[in-house]
């Protein structure tokens, strides 16, 4: 039963019979603003000296293996990403300074000043299926053409990046072997940063209602108004505006797996009774959003009062569960 569930989930990520890698919509990703300051990026194109490549290979940890692509972090720091300011403020998680607990922080910051102004803040969580698995590699060249990288370092991630080769092991023992033609490779420091990059434009599909808060594959956009007919009629827009751009991605949104919930002033039961009463609803294409008065995001439980009892409840639970 079990070898028959890995051959399924292998299946779905390699399938024998692969469909076309390009989706129909993709040159639409050629009408992308671009980034490019080709100004900044010409430590790049500059050759290397005897002595810089004698530190370079000095300073390496020689007991931390840099991973299958074989770069080391002092590499990855002056990449044209973080080098060039490319990558968004929304944009968390892999850089520094942004790390999970800022992205809470300013998602709480942001609640608690509409909540002063007496707004009513509604947030959607997204649930992407299978956001790196799903990265199509002819698409993620033409976005980092758009962020302005050599030709060689874009010629370097397109040979690890297409044509990957799977090999599914169930009990040490090898079960089938695979070639695909989408997804980011597991363990290379590269994923990340790529993945960051590949949706790092994301946000020009969307107004300026409306914000967006990323970790990784980790979506929340919200919307704060003292009207919440206002709030559900520009979270439903930039929901469908998100589901057509990720398309062109590659990428998808579950509605059954993503959350919204509502922050405010109002005392929980009041604010059910005001959900009620204007029939407040989110879809993504045409399926139903649920809404969850305790939603997770990035390992946090909220709560409508941000009082914290969600997670400190949740906690306790396990707490229990382990010691009992």
């Amino acid at each position: 039963m079990k070898a028959s569930r890995l051959h399924e989930a292998f299946n779905k990520l390699a399938p024998l019979q692969p469909g076309q890698p390009l989706d129909p919509d993709i040159r639409n990703l050629h009408a992308l603003p671009s980034t490019i300051n080709n100004s900044e990026n010409d430590f790049l194109l500059t050759p290397f000296t005897t002595i810089e490549y004698e530190e370079a290979i000095n300073t390496l940890k020689t007991r931390s293996a840099p991973g299958p692509d074989l770069i080391s972090n002092k590499i990855i720091k002056k990449f044209p990403a973080e080098n060039n300011h490319v990558l968004s403020g929304f944009q968390y998680g892999f850089r520094r300074g942004l790390s999970c607990t800022d992205n809470i922080v300013s998602l709480i910051t942001d609640i608690r000043q509409a909540n002063l102004q007496r707004k009513l803040t509604g947030i959607v969580f997204l649930d992407l299926i299978g956001a790196f698995d799903n990265v199509i590699p002819e698409a993620l060249l033409i976005l980092l053409s758009k962020h302005g990288l050599p030709h060689k370092i874009i010629a370097f991630i397109k040979a690890i990046t297409t044509r990957c080769n799977l090999i599914g092991y169930a009990a040490g023992i090898t079960l089938q072997r695979r070639r695909t033609h989408r997804g980011l490779p597991q363990g290379s420091i590269l994923t990340p940063i790529l993945f960051n990059l590949y949706v790092s434009l994301i946000h020009t599909c969307l107004s300026n209602t409306t914000k967006i808060l990323m970790y990784a594959d980790d979506i929340a956009i919200y919307c704060s108004h003292q009207n919440l007919e206002y709030i559900e009629t520009q979270l439903n827009l930039a929901l469908d505006r998100l589901h057509r751009f990720l398309l062109n991605l590659g990428l998808s949104i579950s509605p059954t797996k993503s959350a919204f919930t509502i922050f405010s002033t109002l005392k929980p039961r009041n604010l059910r009774i005001l959900l009620r009463k204007s029939h407040f609803s989110l879809n993504i294409s045409n399926e139903n959003i649920p809404l969850s008065w305790s939603p997770r995001y990035l390992g946090i439980y909220l709560d409508p009062e941000l009082n914290w009892k969600a997670h400190t409840n949740q906690l306790r639970n396990r707490i229990r569960e382990s010691t009992s």
